[in-house]
């Protein structure tokens, strides 16, 4: 459709019998312009296909998370049919010490992000003279 309007456009000037090189910058403007709008489209269509991923991720994160939340223990027993029996042991405490490990990540995290956000803002905004956000006076 671009190039059709494009090629509407360019006939049209060629029909007013302007000068060579009028015709010729209208051309490369012409040309200039269609390719703008033709970027402008891409952009426009990766921005709503960006937005509509993002909308999608916070309809289906929560309700995943709901339901790995409630059935994880029978997942993990159904997963736990799958392994032949001599080795579930082994891999029950395999994912034991995995679970530990995240677990002691998360609780890291959190702990760094308390003091970060708590403690360094705080000092940050006394230096500078801020009024701290969640003091009560």
């Amino acid at each position: 459709m671009g190039t059709a309007w494009g090629a509407k456009a360019a006939g049209f000037f060629k029909h007013l019998k302007l000068p060579g090189v009028v015709q010729d910058a209208v051309s490369i403007v012409l040309e200039r312009v269609e390719l703008a709008i033709e970027d402008l489209a891409g952009r426009l269509m990766g921005l709503m296909m960006g937005v509509f991923t993002n909308i999608a991720s916070l309809i289906i994160s929560p309700i995943l998370a709901f339901y790995l939340l409630r059935d994880h223990q029978v997942m993990r027993e159904r997963s736990l049919q799958y392994v032949p029996a001599r080795y579930r042991g082994d891999v029950q405490n395999m994912a034991r010490s995995v679970n530990k490990a995240l677990s002691g990540f998360f609780r890291g995290q959190i702990l760094v992000s308390i003091f970060v956000g708590g403690c360094l803002s705080t000092v940050v905004y006394t230096c500078w003279g801020f009024p701290i956000p969640y003091s009560s006076g």
